[in-house]
């Protein structure tokens, strides 16, 4: 299986690049009424329910005008977040994590040949997984009694383990025989096992908070 650029790439181009517009639009917008971090946080939330959303328009539909949109929104974001991840926030080592992901993850959506339901239910699923986090960084950012937060954390952590590791793995074997030995799979299976890898950092956070 080879790496290709689809037949439509400068219309690809144009609606992803009006889809990373409109995401910094949204940040802008929410940064007027909350700290940078907050705005951040409910832009990564919009992307996600967006997601959620498309991916069950898609299911019941079958369009695949609507894969197709959801996947360019997506790769959109996904830039979006990495221009404020390197102009606006501090580089740190976190930060240079989640921007090589969103490479990684940008390279996976417009340039594999993966068959579109493998990248829509994969994406939907770790965007469901994220949920959670956006949930728990709010409330640590506003401030909130400690005793819900650590309520919460209890939830991200197992929420996000279940979907990362067990449902997360549900399209891998679905299509196990579109997997070669290629870059394309490298870097599916790098991004499956860095959910995997986050999954037990936040275990191991959580737990030595307890203790």
């Amino acid at each position: 299986m080879s790496l290709s650029i689809n037949e439509n790439f400068f219309s690809n181009l144009f609606n992803i690049s009006v889809s990373s517009i409109c995401f910094r639009k949204i940040q802008k917008f929410m940064e007027k009424f909350f700290p940078f971090k907050i705005a951040e946080n409910f832009t990564c939330s919009i992307h996600a329910i967006l997601c959620v959303v498309l991916c069950f328009g898609y299911l019941i539909s079958g369009s695949k005008i609507l894969a197709n949109h959801m996947i360019k929104i997506s790769v959109g974001f996904f830039l979006s977040d990495f221009f404020v991840n390197f102009f606006s926030n501090k580089l740190t080592k976190f930060n240079f994590i989640i921007m090589f992901h969103h490479l990684l993850t940008i390279f996976l959506l417009n340039f594999s040949t993966f068959s579109p339901v493998f990248l829509v239910l994969s994406l939907t699923i770790a965007e469901i997984s994220n949920l959670p986090n956006y949930i728990v960084l709010h409330l640590i950012k506003t401030n909130v009694n400690p005793d819900i937060i650590q309520y919460f954390k209890k939830i991200q952590v197992y929420f996000y383990s279940f979907f990362r590791i067990i449902i997360g793995f549900i399209p891998i074997y679905a299509y196990r025989n579109d997997f070669d030995l290629n870059i394309q799979t490298f870097i599916a299976f790098f991004v499956y096992f860095f959910g995997v890898y986050w999954s037990y950092k936040l275990y191991s956070k959580y737990k030595k908070k307890l203790t």
